[in-house]
Formats: C-alpha cells, structure tokens, sequence
C-alpha cells in the first residue's frame, strides 16, 4: 500500500524547506534531480523554489502516477 501525499503537507514543507529542495524529498524524487534542483536554485538565486510553489500539486499528482504504474505492473 502506497502512501498519499497531500499538498497541504508538501506545501509546509516546501515553506520551511524550499531552498534546499525538502518538498521534493517528501515528493520521493530522485537524488540525481535533487542535486540538479540545488545547483539551479542556487544560479537562480532562490527563484526555482519559488517556482515549485506553484507546480507543488502537478509534481504530486505525477509521482502519485508513477507510484501507481509501478504497484500495478508488479
């Protein structure tokens, strides 16, 4: 059973933790991705995660996505 990820929660954490990439933890992106997001945000100043505050809810819904064609493929 999968757990679902609500935005409400990803987006506190993205409050606290959006410069260092901490909603896309809780979103379970890859860490590849992750290293890519710090070194963008950083050339960008911070704009990226301010960014991601906005597409918070399309990047649950495709992990979300994912996670189910992944369960339903086993």
């Amino acid at each position: 059973m999968t757990e679902q990820k609500g935005f409400g929660m990803a987006l506190l954490i993205w409050f606290f933790l959006g410069g260092f990439g901490g909603h896309r933890v809780y979103i379970q992106e890859k860490v590849s991705v992750l290293l890519w997001f710090w070194l963008a945000n950083a050339c960008t100043l911070g704009i990226l995660a301010i960014v991601d505050a906005f597409r918070l809810k399309k990047m649950i819904i495709e992990s979300q996505q994912a996670t189910h064609n992944i369960t339903t493929a086993s």
